[in-house]
């Protein structure tokens, strides 16, 4: 008599059992895999700009031709004559190129431009850099932003310095709310946040600041050449472009909404 070669129903639900592990492990590794795929490219990105914003300080110092065309801080072309005066231009061949002259908030607009097409690793809906006076925690994970901090004042203070006397500050996020997405507000590591600085000391007595930008008035707000001392008078939100800002909803360690 032939034996039945077919499998028995314990059988059958054995295997779905295992198939179900398996499959639900590979899905665990998956996305840990994607996930360490978008902390290296946020990483490589936030490096990339921190590299170009050194090589530019570089240049300003040595009165080199910069790569990077000038924007204001609302996008506009600028055009500089040969004093430093500038005027917002919308031919792009009148449009002049970053220089020594260039203030802070305007080339940290002209290298979000520059990199424009660098994208939010878990939204590439959004871009990834913005430049804003936010603090830490407004800013959401796969955000770069760039900010002028010369002086005391806050972040966007030193806006109005020119490159070669500038100090920025480049922050990348990994975490949502930065060095406060823990409870303790405590998460200052890499897996939250990562820094870089370029530039000069951070003065804390804003008119020997000012003075060290070559404001020839350091009682001023604001230069005929290098524009508004602050960014947008320091309130400059996280860019809409990027995810916009984070909004608490509840004590530290609340997520962005």
């Amino acid at each position: 008599m032939k034996k039945n070669l077919g499998f028995s129903l314990v059988e059958l639900l054995v295997v779905v059992a295992i198939i179900g592990v398996l499959a639900g492990v590979g899905i665990v590794g998956y996305e840990r895999y994607v996930n360490n795929a978008r902390i290296k490219i946020h990483l490589q990105n936030a490096e990339t700009v921190h590299k170009t914003i050194n090589f530019e300080y570089a240049v300003a110092q040595a009165d080199l031709t910069s790569v990077i065309k000038e924007f204001d801080f609302d996008g506009n072309m600028i055009k500089r004559d040969s004093d430093g005066t500038f005027a917002t231009t919308t031919n792009p061949a009148e449009q002049t190129k970053v220089s020594s002259v260039t203030p802070c908030g305007n080339f940290t607009q002209s290298v979000k431009k520059h990199f424009e097409s660098f994208k939010n690793p878990w939204n590439n809906k959004w871009s990834a850099i913005t430049v804003d006076s936010d603090s830490q925690q407004r800013h959401r994970k796969g955000q770069i932003q760039i900010v002028c901090w010369k002086s005391n004042g806050g972040f966007g203070a030193g806006a109005g310095c020119p490159i070669l006397h500038s100090r920025f500050l480049i922050q990348a996020y990994f975490e949502d709310r930065g060095r406060w997405s823990s409870a303790s507000g405590a998460c200052t590591g890499p897996e939250c946040i990562v820094k870089f600085e370029v530039g000069g000391k951070r003065i804390n007595d804003i008119p020997t600041a000012k003075s060290a930008c070559l404001w020839e008035n350091n009682g001023a707000d604001t230069h005929a050449i290098y524009g508004d001392w602050k960014i947008k008078g320091r309130n400059a939100p996280v860019d809409t472009a990027a995810g916009g800002r984070c909004l608490p909803i509840g004590g530290k360690g609340t997520p962005c909404n």
